[in-house]
């Protein structure tokens, strides 16, 4: 029976599990990772899946994109639907420039049609081209548990620890994924990773059917019980701490393009950060450790604000190359 250990248990990390146990039923699998669920990044995310990733090959978005949908979209319309988290939403992309062609992160949508002039109207003088499309919002504090309770149930082990080094899981696992997020700065250790801060407000806005996502990081995403309005991306930046001045310039640049949000109240402020990289790492290898031991890795890090995204079709691929290392030769 092969032993496969996956370090991290954010969003990358349990979907690259669970699909591990569903390409490799037999195999025994074990996360390590310091937080969980409500500890993660992924917990307080936005949620919005829209597919894409920096400098990465078109091919290989398509190939994440079309597994995402079809996991996210399979689980908007069956029964776990509430409790994973997972539903149907529509709204629009605004571009503040005209667009030459579908951004695409609009192929993996349900439908999507581009707006008419009148419809415009109402973004403009600040966007000048848009689409309005269906897809599903990911709820993080929900579909953690729900993923994770997933793995439970085939078998799967959580092991709470901090990982520093590969070579201390060589021996104990035939194959190791690395889902570690910023851990990866390090552990890997990988000088193009960096934290990408996002300050998000949550509000009580019940009126707000629909979400905005924009070219220029103004956003309104509505979940089942609240609204997230963002955002911010500031790179190379680690204070998780909120900033109630930035919270305020946030709302107010929202307020000037998306008038809707008005007597909005705020419920919290979060702040997450985004482990960025470009482009994103989902590759293998092998390496050998400080006493000259072989050891296979699967690298599955780097994501950004494409994480919920991307977690699906790459946890998908990432079981593909660890089936596949599982029968590589060792030699380097």
């Amino acid at each position: 029976m092969a032993s496969i250990g996956v370090v991290g248990a954010g969003i990358m990390g349990l979907s690259a599990a669970v699909a591990i146990q569903q390409r490799l039923p037999a195999a025994h699998v074990t996360i390590m990772a310091e937080s969980f669920t409500v500890d993660t990044t992924s917990d307080g995310a936005g949620g919005l899946f829209v597919p894409n990733a920096p400098d990465t090959d078109v091919s290989l978005i398509r190939k994440w994109g079309k597994e995402g949908a079809r996991h996210f979209f399979n689980l908007a319309f069956s029964e776990d639907s509430s409790e994973a988290g997972v539903y149907l939403s529509h709204g629009y992309e605004l571009s503040t420039k005209p667009l030459e062609q579908l951004p695409i992160e609009l192929e993996f949508a349900l439908s999507h049609r581009r707006l008419n002039p009148e419809e415009l109207k109402r973004f403009q003088p600040y966007y000048k081209d848009g689409f309005h499309f269906t897809t599903v919002i990911v709820e993080g504090r929900k579909y953690l548990p729900w993923i994770t309770a997933r793995f439970r149930e085939k078998g799967g082990h959580m092991e709470n620890r901090r990982v520093q080094s590969f070579d201390e899981l060589c021996g104990r696992f035939d194959v190791v994924v690395n889902c570690s997020g910023l851990g990866s700065i390090k552990l890997v250790p990988d000088p193009l990773l960096k934290p990408l801060r996002g300050q998000v407000i949550r509000v009580h806005a019940p009126w707000i059917k629909f979400f905005v996502r924009t070219d220029n990081n103004v956003y309104i995403l509505p979940s089942s019980e609240n609204v997230a309005v963002g955002g911010t991306r500031e790179a190379d930046e680690y204070d998780v701490t909120p900033n109630p001045d930035v919270s305020k310039q946030v709302f107010d640049r929202v307020l000037a393009r998306i008038p809707a949000i008005k007597g909005a109240k705020t419920l919290w402020e979060w702040v997450g950060l985004r482990p960025y990289r470009c482009p994103p790492r989902v590759e293998s290898e092998i390496r050998r450790t400080a006493d000259g031991r072989p050891i296979k890795i699967v690298h599955n890090y780097g994501h950004g604000s494409f994480g919920i995204s991307l977690s699906w079709g790459t946890g998908v691929h990432v079981a593909q190359m660890v089936s596949d290392l599982l029968h590589a030769s060792p030699k380097l």
